[in-house]
């Protein structure tokens, strides 16, 4: 997939200022990760990002804490500055809010964020499989 797309969607879509020139060595592909399908992205040696689609609401609280946990150890393995959790949803919205209440508690790791977006705002780096 074109870099340029993936810029679009990280500055854009995810509101992250990464510098234009971190986008020259970008790595992506499909995984499996923690029991689902998730596109991962390596961004400019400095941002890790990870894809999944957002799971029932009962599953939400304790795969979001693996999730996290794994993607910021993962971050630090690699020497990472930013992991980006990218959720998937068709309810973008109520997903925000249910993620907001389960993190409301926690500590917070300004070197991580989760984003919920809409299958609409991935159709240039999420292709359909």
């Amino acid at each position: 997939m074109p870099n340029e797309a993936i810029r679009r969607f990280v500055q854009g879509t995810l509101g992250c200022r990464c510098a234009d020139r971190v986008f020259e060595r970008v790595e992506s592909g499909f995984e499996d990760w923690h029991g689902g399908r998730c596109l991962r992205m390596l961004i400019g040696g400095r941002l890790l990002i990870r894809i999944v689609a957002a799971p029932e609401k009962d599953e939400l609280g304790s795969r979001l804490a693996r999730w996290m946990d794994a993607g910021r150890a993962e971050r630090d393995a690699l020497g990472l500055n930013r992991f980006r959790l990218v959720l998937k949803a068709r309810s973008p919205a109520e997903v925000r809010a249910a993620v907001e209440g389960i993190l409301a508690g926690t500590t917070p790791d300004e070197h991580s964020h989760v984003h919920v977006v809409a299958p609409d705002d991935l159709v240039s780096v999420y292709p359909k499989r």
